[in-house]
């Protein structure tokens, strides 16, 4: 009984308090105080599953992304091969038409650009630093032939590669591997879709260089040059 009584004591005498004004203000100042401890526990857990959600977030998105490295590079071709570049700008944004790459090595106009598939040639060159256009610039053309049946054309380049004025009737199929024709073994890309339209097939290229990515880059040497 003892301890009620000093209880509902205390409990008037609190209410009291807060009768005047002084008192309130001497409380409100004091409270915030007392239970610093908790609102600074609570906020630090938030903080911990926020930055818990941005680590998953970050692991998701790394795990999407396909990092390609060109180490095969020198094996595949140990004399055409000059080095390694690195992208270091466009000449308009986001447009990979042109691209701006920094090499371990002196460029030379007409160098093929690698990465995991054929880029595009060295149009400007500065010493190391090069100007390459690319697959995926509209005036772009080469010709490339079908790994599989050897049909050859022309190829325009673009967001999307073309191949145009494919007789009809040829052994051209969705999937097949394109090489460029004055470069065996620099692989293109592979065939997306075949549109018929008799007397010509036209074809549409799926780069095997995905440009969102961007990448660390070889350098080779045109056949020509041995």
């Amino acid at each position: 009984m003892t301890n009620l009584y000093n209880s509902e004591i205390i409990a008037v005498l609190v209410s009291l308090m807060f009768l005047f004004p002084l008192s309130r203000n001497i409380i409100g100042n004091v409270i915030p105080y007392i239970f610093y401890p908790a609102f600074f526990v609570e906020n630090s857990i938030s903080d911990i599953f926020y930055l818990k959600m941005q680590r998953d977030e970050l692991l998701r998105l790394k795990s999407e992304i396909r990092i390609i490295f060109p180490v095969d590079t020198l094996l595949a071709y140990p004399v055409r091969f000059k080095g390694y570049c690195h992208f270091s700008g466009w000449n308009s944004p986001n447009d990979p038409s042109f691209i701006k790459v920094l090499c371990d090595s002196v460029a030379d106009e007409d160098d093929i650009l690698w990465a995991s598939g054929f880029v595009g040639y060295v149009v400007k060159s500065n010493g190391r630093f090069a100007e390459v256009q690319t697959l995926l610039s509209p005036e772009f053309y080469t010709m490339v032939v079908d790994k599989r049946s050897l049909v050859m054309g022309v190829m325009k380049g673009g967001s999307t590669p073309t191949i145009e004025f494919i007789p009809y009737g040829s052994d051209v199929k969705q999937g097949d591997t394109l090489y460029l024709k004055e470069h065996p073994g620099v692989y293109v890309g592979t065939v997306k879709f075949l549109i018929l339209s008799p007397p010509f097939i036209t074809i549409k290229v799926e780069p095997l260089w995905r440009y969102e990515v961007w990448t660390k880059f070889s350098l080779l040497r045109p056949l020509e040059r041995f």
